[in-house]
């Protein structure tokens, strides 16, 4: 009955704006030793291709969807990475984690674990300033922004 929602939460306006592009990275899990591909969302400043010229660095809200644990996409916050890119001009990305039941519970935190440090060390290539990062989520991503510092 969520993905219902979700599907129909598409249609109301403004519409979502699609990501700037998307990017995926390969990831392994420690404990387990399991590998995946993580994919992320990027949504980007106006000026943003300028930024090589000029060797800026943005800053970065890493966002983490809602959804239960168990439904949604790093896509489903459009609206809001477009606030945060008006309001702030940052680099926004949206982590796609895995989801539930396939990929139980600490999997998704476990995501964003490892998406934050990967952003970091490759901030050069995204143009992200790594000492101002900051976390957001609604619903489980709220959870998530919450208990990813804490597994760091």
């Amino acid at each position: 009955m969520g993905k219902i929602g979700f599907y129909f939460h598409t249609f109301a306006s403004p519409s979502p704006n699609p990501p700037s592009s998307t990017r995926q990275s390969p990831i392994t899990i420690v404990a387990s030793g399991e590998a995946a591909i993580l994919e992320r969302s990027f949504y980007v400043p106006e000026n943003y291709a300028l930024r090589t010229e000029e060797d800026k660095r943005y800053p970065v809200v890493v966002n983490l969807h809602g959804g239960g644990f168990t439904m949604g996409t790093s896509k489903d916050d459009g609206r809001w990475a477009a606030a945060v890119l008006e309001a702030v001009g940052a680099i926004f990305v949206s982590v796609e984690y895995r989801l539930a039941p396939q990929f139980p519970f600490p999997t998704a935190v476990e995501d964003g674990v490892k998406a934050l440090p990967h952003l970091a060390a490759n901030s050069e290539t995204f143009g992200i300033d790594s000492k101002k990062m900051a976390l957001s989520g609604f619903s489980a991503g709220e959870n998530m922004a919450f208990t990813t510092p804490l597994r760091l």
